[in-house]
């Protein structure tokens, strides 16, 4: 297709820029067309402008690769999914913030150096640590997987592929789990707003771990949540979400399963 002059086309420029949610600077290189140009004609159609730093590649203060999260198709991604849905947050016009406690600050170095991301991690209040991104490409993909502006009680785990499931339920957990003990045994436990997305997690649990089927609870404040007891049903989670060379974890939970199976069967 010729696309000589072809931006001078507001229909054309509203849906590669709006649509598709392309940068200017995509669109001229994409199309091998003069960025001048293409700015000009945005501004006669009146087809408004973004904010400098959200997608404009020419403009924005740090370059990454926007398309990280367009597929689910590595375990690495499957696991940022699952801890974005639990603990990250993204905003209305298009940032996506990941901020943890310090202690479990290795979690954003994971993230931020895997992805290749040039954003700094910055501190919060003294004791939290984070990351923030500007980019409407990505926080879109996220909305696939449920990760909307307050998200909670949109998760889905559909757009997962099945190979990836196991890493994508150990970056839930990893945010939004627990475990603990008392002199005897163990305790596991997952919570979600999402009833139906706390079924589906616990029914792939089931079956790959060889669980009974436990009662989901509703604390009453839109939150639900079903927990496991017992050495031996803890130890089997553990081996399936982190056993078999997993590539992405949250150290302080790693730890403390390494602990429970320590002292449960020392």
């Amino acid at each position: 297709m010729n696309y000589c002059g072809v931006y001078q086309n507001r229909d054309w420029l509203e849906r590669e820029y709006v649509s598709k949610n392309r940068s200017m600077a995509d669109i001229s290189a994409g199309f091998n067309m003069p960025y001048p140009s293409i700015r000009y004609w945005m501004k006669k159609h009146d087809i408004p402008i973004r904010k400098q730093g959200y997608n404009d590649g020419t403009r924005r203060k740090y370059i990454f690769n926007e398309d990280v999260f367009a597929e689910c198709d590595s375990p690495e991604k499957a696991y940022f999914i699952g801890f974005l849905m639990a603990d990250g947050n993204v905003g209305d016009e298009g940032q996506l913030s990941l901020i943890v406690h310090n202690k479990d600050g290795d979690i954003i170095e994971k993230f931020k150096s895997h992805f290749l991301f040039p954003h700094p991690i910055k501190q919060y209040r003294g004791k939290y640590c984070g990351i923030r991104i500007n980019s409407i490409r990505m926080v879109n993909d996220l909305s696939k997987f449920g990760i909307v502006p307050r998200k909670t009680g949109h998760e889905l785990m559909s757009d997962i592929p099945k190979e990836y499931v196991r890493d994508f339920i150990r970056g839930y957990f990893d945010g939004d789990g627990y475990i603990t003990h008392d002199r005897t045994s163990f305790r596991l436990g997952i919570s979600s707003a999402n009833y139906d997305f706390l079924t589906a997690i616990q029914d792939i649990l089931i079956k790959n771990c060889n669980l009974s089927k436990t009662k989901i609870l509703d604390s009453g404040r839109n939150c639900f949540g079903f927990s496991y007891h017992g050495n031996n049903q803890v130890k089997r989670i553990r081996e399936y979400l982190y056993g078999g060379g997993a590539s992405m974890c949250l150290d302080r939970k790693n730890k403390r399963f390494t602990y429970t199976q320590k002292v449960a069967f020392s």
